[in-house]
């Protein structure tokens, strides 16, 4: 059996995607189990389970011979990852496969970056099996501009002529889930990317060509960016700016792996393809 943490969420569901079908059982293990039901099935089970409650993890993990684990985006994150793989390590879990993010293993001056590079440390002492993914910034996050590309035809971002090699959470699911049903890929660690780094210009390109409309791709200074995530937690803003800034100095956002294509055998989306996929959700507001 196979436990996937933060099942219901971007990447998580793309892993259930993967897996479904393979006839391994799965338990997705959610906050909320109602978030989980269209994935329920014969071999797909859901529990809810807190990372803040050690009972409900233990629950969740027994019996389990693998585990996908993703953490929430927040402050307790490491210390959420850590009580994690301690459980799993208590109860038997044979493998982790850790969701991590592109740069950790250097453990550059990021927190963000920092915090995965804290885990992965752990994970790798802990003495359970694991392999590491650690993917470059989701082309889904694209879908949390909707709004503003849709009334107003703009791209907002801060990192200048920085170019990232955007993934398709599609494409992590999809290495994730092999992974997970595949021996030989304990104790390694990958990149996961798309197949060309862009800019976020050549973004708004590629969203043109898409819609069939003008999209701009706007930089902002920090502190406009700053003013536009009014209404998040301080620490993510700060965070975020943080990261924007390190994909603006070059950081490693324009590396490019094989490792989807080398592990799936299918190449990763490329930002066109994606573009095209949803572009009715960046048509223009009626």
């Amino acid at each position: 059996m196979i436990v996937i943490t933060g099942a219901s969420g971007q990447v998580g569901r793309e892993v259930v995607r993967g897996l479904d079908g393979t006839g391994v059982h799965l338990r997705l293990a959610v906050h909320n189990r109602a978030s989980a039901a269209p994935m329920i099935g014969r071999d797909i089970e859901a529990v809810e389970m807190n990372f803040a409650d050690a009972g409900s993890i233990e629950r969740a993990f027994s019996g389990a011979d693998y585990l996908f684990l993703l953490t929430p985006n927040a402050e307790q994150s490491v210390q959420w990852a850590k009580q994690a793989i301690d459980i799993a390590r208590q109860v038997g879990i044979s493998h982790i496969v850790r969701l991590s993010a592109m740069g950790a293993e250097n453990d550059p001056p990021v927190r963000l970056l920092h915090w995965h590079y804290e885990v992965e440390q752990y994970l790798q002492n802990s003495g359970v099996p694991f392999t590491i993914l650690r993917p470059n910034a989701f082309m889904e996050n694209f879908l949390y501009q909707v709004d503003a590309i849709r009334r107003e035809g703009t791209i907002y971002s801060s990192v200048g002529e920085g170019r990232i090699s955007f993934i398709a959470t599609k494409d992590i699911g999809l290495t994730a889930a092999e992974i997970l049903v595949t021996p030989g890929f304990t104790g390694k660690s990958y990149d996961l990317t798309g197949p060309t780094a862009v800019s976020y210009a050549e973004v708004a390109e590629a969203f043109s060509r898409a819609t069939g409309r003008k999209i701009r791709a706007i930089d902002l200074r920090d502190d406009e960016m700053r003013q536009s995530m009014r209404g998040q937690p301080e620490w993510l803003i700060d965070n975020m700016l943080e990261l924007f800034a390190f994909f603006r100095q070059g950081g490693v956002s324009d590396i490019v792996s094989d490792a989807v294509e080398a592990i799936t055998t299918s190449p990763p989306q490329e930002i066109n393809a994606w573009a095209l996929d949803h572009a009715s959700a960046f048509a223009q507001a009626a």
